[in-house]
């Protein structure tokens, strides 16, 4: 190596010709990773056991749509209705306003001056619940002169509800990326609604608004002495209890409060998926919507945020 040979040069020399002083490194011992833990979702919910401010009117409420176009539940004490038993005359009956379909094959609707009709309300439950309902009803001929309808189901998987300050309604849906959530203040052109073995359910509507809400959504608590019913139905409650079942097929278990009273309580198909569960005899409060189906009043649940777990069994 001459004088002559760049210092940058001479280092890279000495370096390539120097012998190796590091040890060989073996392959590693595949020891190093392991299954992890699970981590669930946190998803919390604002609430607010203040009521709401809309609508204005009552008269422009869900209540006063429902009772307008459908009249009272069974045994609903709520508005002008006086607790006694209403019988429907039809198991299925659907409104739809004037842009209801004129297909022959499509069902039959009962039509109605009152639709469409443009509410403002609170979604009280994420749009993720899904449930097989009866759609509507069909021609299929004629008896003695008269028509005959058959029944039509329909699979949602994305429904959710609606409330405003005089009560609250299911909404049947199938998007599967919704545009809002819980929480979220909607304004809703509600175009048909109807109700199928005494559960009432918007069956089309536009969306018009999404805003979210500055306040939390609203609940009342149960009374712990009295179960779910007629007056409950698409209002979101509040229940403590003691989870007294396993969950059955459809994730529905029974909680027992601190006066024995049993409430049902249902996760969506998305919490079963995820392994949600709340083995017998945990102390939970659950806050939701209360469905009416299958002649059962369930407060459903989307979210892990419905959900607080008070103590769990020893």
């Amino acid at each position: 190596m001459s004088a002559s040979t760049p210092v940058a040069l001479r280092g890279l020399l000495v370096l390539a010709l120097a012998p190796a002083c590091v040890d060989i490194r073996n392959s590693e011992v595949p020891d190093w990773f392991d299954s992890g833990s699970a981590q669930d979702v946190e998803e919390r919910i604002s609430w607010d056991e203040s009521p709401y401010s809309f609508p204005a009117d009552p008269a422009d409420g869900l209540l006063a749509l429902r009772h307008g176009l459908m009249g009272c539940y069974s045994q609903e004490s709520r508005g002008d209705c006086d607790g006694g038993f209403v019988d429907s005359q039809e198991d299925i009956q659907i409104f739809w306003g004037p842009d209801a379909p004129t297909d022959p094959q499509a069902c039959h609707f009962t039509p109605s001056a009152a639709l469409p009709a443009t509410v403002d309300v609170m979604v009280t439950l994420r749009p993720q619940f899904y449930t097989k309902a009866r759609s509507c009803e069909y021609l299929v001929g004629l008896e003695n002169g008269d028509p005959v309808y058959d029944e039509a189901s329909d699979k949602y998987y994305a429904s959710f509800f609606v409330e405003d300050a005089t009560g609250g309604l299911f909404v049947l849906a199938d998007q599967r990326i919704a545009h809002f959530d819980a929480g979220d203040m909607l304004r809703m052109k509600i175009r048909s609604i109807g109700r199928a073995y005494q559960m009432d359910a918007v069956y089309a509507y536009d969306i018009e608004a999404v805003e979210r809400s500055p306040r939390g959504i609203a609940f009342e608590v149960l009374d712990p002495t009295l179960t779910l019913g007629p007056d409950h139905r698409g209002r979101v409650m509040r229940s403590t209890g003691v989870v007294a079942t396993e969950p059955d097929d459809f994730g529905t278990f029974t909680l027992r409060t601190p006066e024995g009273t049993p409430v049902n309580v249902q996760l969506a198909l998305e919490l079963n998926r995820r392994g949600v569960e709340f083995p017998v005899g945990t102390e939970i409060q659950v806050t939701g919507p209360v469905l009416y189906s299958y002649s059962s009043h369930t407060i459903v649940l989307t979210q892990t945020g419905q959900v607080e777990v008070r103590s769990s069994p020893e």
